[in-house]
Formats: structure tokens, sequence, C-alpha cells
């Protein structure tokens, strides 16, 4: 009896699938991985000391007969596992594609219908699988379609209150230069302009290649005004930094501040939104009516 316990232990172990969440999809995805002319890509990035895996991103893009059961059992391996997934999302028409990036892929662009489902990484709760089918109607007799699984780091875990943390405020600031005297003001700052502009502007680009392009309007605005507050009166700016932790501030005139911590963390507070930009490139921008939008750099 022993021994047949260790013989199913063992087999346990080499078929890890049937203990997942998402385990009709996995069944599925290895269905489509075996049609004829898949069109196929696979990335992954490991930790270079640990070698554990970071994010891995996989895409199937096939193409089959109008009468195939592919894409309907594919549907209903979604529905299937749907319970167990902590976000779905479903759409019809291109329009709604925008929406949504998983990993810097955009889902549903291109295609007539998609659904969209993410699962928490049971070993690692900053960390989650998300799988995509996207498919067209049938034309001339075919239908097109994509199956996307990615895995990496859960986009409820980069958000502006644990990025900004431990970055400081201006009143941390005021009360440190009171205290310590380990302050002091400056007009030019040891960050350049050109360097702050750079990366806001990476940071727009980035929004807008996401379909964020509404956010990104606005934080354009936004940057654009406050640097135009400098340049109309640069003794209007005032400009901290924090000499032992590298920790930089500076306030512009309408009351936009720009936070850069030691770490590499930025903080852009305008007037009708903000920006938060992690060491890592994860992004939170958030807008004047509330919208929030959080693209993860995995």
């Amino acid at each position: 009896m022993r021994t047949i316990h260790c013989i199913a232990a063992c087999l346990l172990a080499m078929t890890p699938l049937f203990g997942q969440a998402q385990e009709r999809i996995e069944k599925m995805k290895d269905v489509i991985m075996r049609q004829d002319g898949v069109a196929t890509t696979n990335e992954t990035e490991k930790d270079p000391k640990t070698l554990d895996l970071r994010s891995s991103r996989e895409t199937y893009g096939f193409t089959v007969k109008r009468n195939s059961l592919i894409v309907q059992n594919a549907i209903k391996a979604f529905d299937q596992d749907a319970a167990k997934a902590y976000s779905v999302f479903k759409g019809d028409g291109e329009s709604l594609a925008t929406t949504y990036d998983v990993g810097g892929i955009n889902i549903g662009k291109g295609y007539d219908h998609f659904v969209l489902e993410c699962f928490a990484d049971k070993n690692n709760s900053n960390r989650r699988y998300a799988y995509a089918l996207e498919w067209n109607e049938a034309k001339r007799g075919k239908i097109t379609g994509k199956l996307t699984k990615v895995y990496g780091q859960r986009p409820g875990s980069v958000t502006v209150t644990n990025v900004t943390t431990s970055l400081p405020s201006m009143s941390d600031y005021q009360s440190v230069d009171k205290a310590t005297k380990r302050l002091h003001i400056v007009t030019d700052g040891t960050f350049s302009n050109e360097q702050m502009d750079s990366i806001i502007n990476s940071v727009i680009r980035r929004l807008n290649k996401k379909g964020y392009k509404d956010i990104a309007s606005m934080l354009q605005q936004e940057w654009q005004t406050a640097e135009q507050s400098e340049k109309n009166d640069a003794s209007a700016v005032r400009t901290i930094v924090y000499d032992k932790e590298k920790n930089f501030m500076k306030k512009y005139r309408n009351g936009q501040v720009l936070i850069i911590d030691g770490a590499g963390n930025i903080v852009f507070t305008g007037l009708k939104g903000k920006l938060v930009m992690d060491a890592a490139g994860n992004i939170v921008a958030t807008n004047y009516s509330g919208k929030t939008v959080v693209i993860s750099n995995d």
C-alpha cells in the first residue's frame, strides 16, 4: 500500500496542471499548439542569480476552417475556468481592446471578440497568470484567432500607495530641514531638466502606445505647464535635495510637485492627475476624474 501511495505521489508531481485553476485552458492551449500552421512566440525572463521565473509571454496564432470546433471548445474552456479567475473581461469589437494590456500585449486589437482571464499564482501573491482568447468572425470559410498566456507581476501589486510609501514628502523635507539642517535648497538641482523631461516623455509615449491617450494627453499638458512656469520665472520653482539619500523634490509655481528618490522611484503630482513610476518601470497614472491605469513592465 505504501508503494502505491509513493507511485501516486510521483505521478501527481509529474502532472502539475491537474491542480491549477486554469486547468482546462492549459489543456486547450496544448490542442491549439498542435494545429497546423500555428504562429508561435515565446519569451521568458529569469532572475539571473536564482533562475526563478520572473515573467513569460506565449502567443499562438491560428487559422482554422469555419466548421472547426477549436474556437468553440476554447471558449468553453475559458467559461469552465472563469469561476477560479480573480478577473474576467470579455469584449466584442476592436474599440474595447485598447483598455486591456497584458505584459505589453494589447488584447482584442484587430479581433472581433476576446475573453481575458487572470489567475493568482498560489505560490506568489504578487504574480499572476493571464490568458486571453481572441478571434474573428469567419471570413472566406476560415476563422483566425490567437491564444495568449502571460506570467508576471500582478498589476494590483503595483499601486500608488506601495510605490510612494518610502518617498519623501514636502512635510518630511521641512521637518528634517528644521531639525538637522541636512537639506539645502537649490535653484538648479543635481537632476537636470533634460533628464526629467526625457523620463516624463518616455512615460507619455508608453501610455499612448498602450492606448491610454486621454491620460497621456493630461500628463503631457501638466508637464508642459510645469516646464513653462519654470521658464517664465525660475526663482519661483523650489528645488530641494536630500543629500544623504539623494532624494529630490521640485515644487513648481502652479502647484505641481515632482519627487524622485534615491532608488529611482518617481512621483509627479499635477493639478489634474498623478503619475507614479517605480524603479522597475511599473506605471500608475490617475486623471482628475479618478480613472486609474496600471502598466507593469514585465
